[in-house]
């Protein structure tokens, strides 16, 4: 396997916080240890800001032709036809892919086992028009409904406005009833939140997303960048670090590197959303 060689790694890719290309590329490189157990064996979708973030990115889901051939690929049906996309596996993959000015790292909630029976199911938390402190009361309600059947539950900063709060589960079912799970308990929690899909129709109530459990649907990896000035990441927390939280863009690739992995363990206990059939 080749090194990635860095170029141009005085590129700018934050304007206004002015975080260069090497800088990027050097988080990637301390956190591999950490971001790679929630990335590999699954598909990825990479955005990419070739001219910085202060210009409009773009999403690139199929793997690209010059990639070299060390990086796995992995071929994903969809309605008509296949792509072939990339799977991080390997710290070198990560390093080019940063090379190539991907910011952010977007997964399947599946893996390569079998990519249409899902192993988590996410709740994706926006307040809207509403306040943090909003979110972070509806992610301990998740909490406290998944507790009582015994569903191991993990929270994470977004990097962007609000929370995500993930279940590991059992690949056993299909991604409809997996969504149907998470509809199930979304509709048991109380206060202002709101399924409404329209943004316009939510007001200040904290939407609770629940339509990322669909099959080719992505989430934010655990510790990527997000493509906001500063660099926030979508971090990883433990549930009592929530009731200190300021912001879901709290931290970012300087201040975060010496954090230990607030999930470690994740996936050893794995809910059976089959038995609730």
């Amino acid at each position: 396997m080749a090194k990635t060689e860095i170029s141009n790694p005085d590129k700018v890719l934050f304007p206004k916080s002015k975080i260069k290309k090497k800088e990027l590329i050097d988080y990637y490189s301390a956190v591999a240890n950490k971001i790679i157990p929630y990335m590999e064996e699954r598909p990825i979708a990479m955005k990419r800001f070739v001219n910085g973030i202060s210009k409009e990115g773009f999403f690139q889901k199929e793997a690209g032709e010059y990639f070299p051939s060390w990086i796995k690929r992995v071929r994903v049906k969809k309605e008509t036809g296949s792509i072939e996309q990339v799977v991080v596996n390997k710290k070198e993959t990560l390093k080019y892919l940063a090379n190539q000015d991907v910011i952010e790292f977007h997964l399947f909630l599946s893996n390569l086992k079998n990519l249409e029976k899902p192993d988590k199911i996410i709740f994706d938390l926006d307040a809207g028009e509403g306040q943090f402190k909003d979110i972070k009361k509806v992610a301990l309600a998740i909490r406290e409904e998944l507790d009582k059947i015994g569903a191991k539950s993990y929270v994470m900063t977004t990097g962007s406005r609000g929370l995500h709060v993930v279940v590991p589960i059992r690949q056993n079912v299909s991604f409809s009833e997996s969504k149907k799970f998470a509809l199930d308990i979304a509709k048991k929690i109380d206060g202002k939140t709101t399924l409404e899909i329209r943004k316009e129709k939510r007001g200040n109530r904290v939407f609770i997303d629940i339509l990322r459990n669909n099959y080719a649907q992505l989430s934010v990896s655990p510790y990527s960048v997000r493509a906001k000035e500063g660099a926030p990441i979508a971090m990883p927390i433990s549930w009592s670090e929530l009731s200190g939280l300021k912001s879901a863009q709290q931290f970012n690739i300087f201040n975060s590197l010496q954090r230990k992995d607030a999930w470690q363990g994740f996936g050893k206990k794995r809910f059976d959303v089959g038995k609730m059939r």
